[in-house]
């Protein structure tokens, strides 16, 4: 063995080990219930907004169909921003990512909640959405990779629990809201709330472990960009249905949606 591939020995004469890699914190009941806090927001404003749809279309002096963008935009943002969000978080840290969603989250709600017109608050809604799929495999996966055995059965029970306690209580707190402020204000202040919620959890992350995977898998951004295309391809004809100027522009993108590539 030469000198240069020889391990480097202490004054005993014994080899010095290379340092291994530095080992994932453990998650605490204080990291699991800030990851928790983190997700309430995700369904809660799902719930809420579902419920408030009324009181946002007499607000904004829109249609119907225009009240259901605002929620199909939440949905849509969602579902193909989850297609990559795990494998980002495996490469780049899940509490970086978690910090990231969680803020931009905060932010795009008072944003929201301040809306003048139903294009800023679609385009806000989308923000909310893409933020709210990047944090979300976060949550789960921290879960998974950093709690004890026991910790790790009861969040992920949890983590299933909160999903539905925060739609129903999400619908409670907007028609509470909603009878006590009225159109204009209640819709805003849920959504306002909603941030809040998020803000809150990012002040206690740091109770929440850094941890990424060892062996990332390759990042699909083609495949997440063609799955959100096609996602919009389909669900805004679906939505908007003929008011979006005749049955030909919503078969057309109908039937670009159902034909993109995979």
């Amino acid at each position: 063995m030469t000198p240069q591939t020889a391990p480097a020995e202490s004054a005993t004469g014994s080899a010095t080990p290379a340092p291994g890699p530095r080992p994932v914190r453990a998650l605490t009941g204080a990291g699991l219930a800030v990851l928790l806090l983190a997700y309430l927001p995700v369904n809660m404003t799902f719930g809420s907004v579902n419920l408030l749809e009324p009181a946002i279309v007499t607000d904004l002096g829109v249609t119907v169909s225009g009240g259901q963008l605002v929620l199909s935009a939440y949905t849509t943002a969602f579902a193909a921003t989850l297609v990559v969000a795990g494998r980002l978080g495996d490469r780049y840290g899940r509490r970086r990512l978690l910090a990231a969603g969680a803020g931009t989250f905060g932010v795009a709600s008072v944003l929201a909640a301040l809306a003048p017109n139903l294009v800023t608050l679609v385009a806000l809604r989308a923000v909310l959405g893409v933020a709210a799929g990047l944090f979300t495999p976060q949550v789960l996966s921290t879960i998974q990779a950093t709690a004890p055995e026991r910790l790790r059965t009861l969040g992920v029970t949890l983590f299933a629990a909160v999903s539905g306690i925060a739609t129903v209580t999400g619908q409670l707190l907007a028609g509470v809201v909603a009878q006590t402020a009225g159109d204009h204000w209640g819709w805003r202040l849920v959504q306002a709330l909603t941030g809040a919620i998020g803000a809150a959890a990012l002040l206690g992350l740091r109770t929440v472990p850094e941890s990424r995977s060892t062996a990332p898998l390759a990042l699909d951004l083609r495949g997440a960009a063609l799955l959100g295309t096609g996602l919009l391809l389909v669900v805004v004809p679906l939505t908007l249905g003929t008011s979006a100027g005749g049955p030909a522009p919503v078969l057309a993108m109908l039937a670009a949606g159902g034909s993109h590539p995979a």
